[in-house]
């Protein structure tokens, strides 16, 4: 018969667990360098010309490839976020079978690891896709250890 003891002080000592980090960017920006992540998932208010007498909206398909409106109406949050976050669970199933390491803090970086590279390619499957797809296509993950 197998016992193994593990005595949980030494364990997470042994760890390190302050040295790592998982984190998802999307660097998606308009063309004047607005990131508009935040605006397409939690919504805008309406918006109005400061410097000028109309918006100058980019759209595929228009005869000059521009629209110009006096204003334009408040935007609906999409909630990417929480869509992805209902995927959430499968993603770290996948994350714990797929990690390796030979220690255990290298079998956590691979998981945080994989955890943010399937999360990310949720984030991107949730996201709504507009003319440029830049949104979607810009998810970065990365885990520093």
């Amino acid at each position: 018969m197998l016992e193994i003891i593990i005595k949980d002080e030494e364990f997470l000592a042994s760890l390190e667990l302050e040295s790592l980090e998982t984190s998802i960017f999307n660097d998606a920006r308009s063309t004047t360098g607005f990131p508009y992540f935040y605006p397409v998932d939690l919504g805008r208010g309406p918006v109005r010309p400061i410097n000028a007498k109309a918006l100058k909206i980019p759209m595929a398909g228009v005869p000059g490839g521009f629209i110009f409106r006096r204003s334009a109406g408040p935007a609906a949050p999409r909630n990417i976020r929480q869509q992805a976050l209902g995927q959430l669970e499968g993603s770290a199933i996948n994350a714990a079978i797929t990690a390796g390491g030979l220690t255990p803090r290298g079998w956590l970086a691979s998981f945080l690891n994989g955890m943010a590279r399937f999360y990310s390619q949720v984030l991107a499957d949730v996201t709504p896709r507009g003319p440029s797809g830049k949104l979607g296509s810009s998810y970065r993950p990365t885990t520093t250890a």
